[in-house]
This record gives structure tokens, C-alpha cells and sequence, in this order.
């Protein structure tokens, strides 16, 4: 299952999707004077190519939409310091 999510940004459409994690539990970061990690990719991103199969599979036509990949940076609601689905994926 694939959940599909779209909004604007400065007139551009801005599609991603959440899947079931794959990934296990994992342990919450630790505060302090160390520097922040790097933002991780959420456990639920299916990636570009998943996406880009799930749009073609459901929209008449996409095939010939041009359709750019790009990673962008957003703040997701987290509980014990990983992100929430937008629903009840897992």
C-alpha cells in the first residue's frame, strides 16, 4: 500500500507517499552538546521509483508527464524520536 501526498510550493506540485516501515525499532537520540545528526530519510519514503510506477499505474497519461525526482527537507511529527505515519501504516 502506498499512500500518495501532494502540495504547492512557490506554484510547483510537490508529490510523495508513505509505505509500511521496513525498518525495526531503533533507539531515541540522545540530547546534549554533540552536534545534531543529519537528517535521516523517513522509514516510510518508498523512494522515486515507487512513486513514479504508483503515478503511471493510477493516472491515465502520466507516462508522458515529466516528472523530476528531488529530496527536500520537511519536520514530521515524531514520537520517541521517530517519525509518525500519517496514518495507521504499520
Amino acid at each position: 500500500m502506498l499512500i500518495l501526498h501532494a502540495g504547492l510550493v512557490n506554484g510547483r506540485l510537490l508529490l510523495w507517499g508513505e509505505r509500511p516501515s521496513a525498518e525495526g525499532p531503533t533507539s531515541t537520540p540522545r540530547r546534549g552538546g554533540r552536534k545534531a545528526p543529519r537528517p535521516k530519510p523517513s522509514p516510510f519514503d518508498p523512494g522515486a521509483d515507487k512513486l513514479a510506477s504508483t503515478l503511471a499505474d493510477s493516472l491515465p497519461g502520466a507516462v508522458e508527464l515529466s516528472l523530476d525526482a528531488e529530496s527536500r527537507f520537511v519536520w514530521l511529527p515524531t514520537l520517541k524520536g521517530r517519525p509518525v505515519p500519517s496514518s495507521a501504516l504499520n
